[in-house]
């Protein structure tokens, strides 16, 4: 025979398992644009038809976009606030909202509707009781209930 040494399976060394080499950590990352964008609601809020800029930003945002909404505002139109903060809910955007001088009435609902709060020294915040009444027709809703 020759003269390379044989042995059984049984009689074979076992393997000792083999250890990886740590590396250190894998970095995963992920570039995307961030889009910074800046409004400024000053003086009384107006009819809906003066913020359509605003509104179209807030419905086409993406999640990376950041929107600062400036407050320096005594409120306004009821119907024009609720539907800035509908667009603000519905918005994938971060939105914050900066409280500069005043918000007062429905400029202080728009600014509790941010993401994340800014306010500076000196603000003023102001809420108060909203009245108002609803009629269907000739009959008020105050006197159908009544009946």
């Amino acid at each position: 025979m020759s003269g390379i040494p044989t042995t059984s399976p049984a009689e074979q060394e076992p393997e000792e398992p083999k250890m990886e080499l740590f590396r250190g950590l894998i970095r995963y990352e992920r570039q995307s644009p961030i889009r910074q964008i800046s409004f400024y609601i000053s003086g009384n809020i107006l009819e809906s038809h003066y913020y359509t800029d605003l509104f179209y930003t807030l419905r086409t945002a993406i999640d990376t976009d950041l929107i600062y909404l400036h407050l320096n505002t005594s409120g306004g139109d009821f119907d024009t606030g609720l539907q800035i903060i509908n667009n603000m809910q519905a918005s994938c955007a971060n939105i914050v909202t900066v409280l500069e001088a005043r918000a007062y009435s429905m400029g202080a609902f728009i600014f509790l509707a941010g993401d994340e709060w800014i306010v500076h020294d000196n603000c003023q915040l102001l809420f108060h009781i909203y009245s108002g009444s609803f009629a269907a027709g000739e009959t008020s809703s105050r006197q159908k209930y009544m009946r």
